[in-house]
């Protein structure tokens, strides 16, 4: 049987001004809907907290029911948005287990910011020096090491440092 191993790697990105623009869109998208989805939670948690039941079988509003409200969102990658939903999922679950704290909600002010987008139909992949971001299109990166034979890339997660450089990591 072949093993399988997860490994990440990280690669400086050097986006041009229009990309720049929509992953700088793309943050604020994804921190919008953070906090909307937070937002929910907590409103649903305070309200239910001493029922249980009720509080497990409430689901709360997909990013396709925000796109209605707030027309930009429409502009980003959706994949993005609907992974920031997960990680509030994941942060609550995360919460009642007792094994990390209550959820906070994401600002603008922060020194990192990073989304994170999920392959479907191929639609991240390295071509040549360059690598394919969703919604983003064809971005020059720093390829300081090649990807093992038969990696699959299962997701990118675009961040930015507080320096101001830009890093995708598969």
């Amino acid at each position: 049987m072949k093993e399988i191993r997860r490994k990440g790697y990280k690669y400086r990105i050097y986006p041009n001004e229009a990309q720049t623009l929509l992953i700088n869109m793309t943050f604020g998208c994804a921190r919008k809907v953070h906090n909307l989805y937070l937002n929910e939670k907590k409103v649903i948690y305070e309200l239910y907290k001493d029922y249980p039941k009720l509080l497990r079988s409430h689901t709360c509003r997909t990013p396709a029911v925000h796109k209605v409200s707030y027309q930009y969102l429409k502009e980003v990658d959706s994949q993005a948005l609907a992974s920031e939903c997960q990680i509030v999922n994941d942060s609550f679950r995360n919460f009642f287990k007792g094994t990390h704290g209550y959820p906070k909600f994401k600002t603008k002010d922060d020194s990192k910011q990073s989304y994170t987008s999920h392959t479907t139909n191929n639609n991240i992949r390295i071509e040549g020096s360059k690598i394919r971001i969703p919604k983003v299109g064809l971005v020059k990166m720093k390829k300081h090491r090649e990807l093992p034979d038969g990696a699959i890339i299962k997701a990118v997660t675009v961040s930015r440092s507080a320096s101001s450089k830009d890093y995708v990591s598969l």
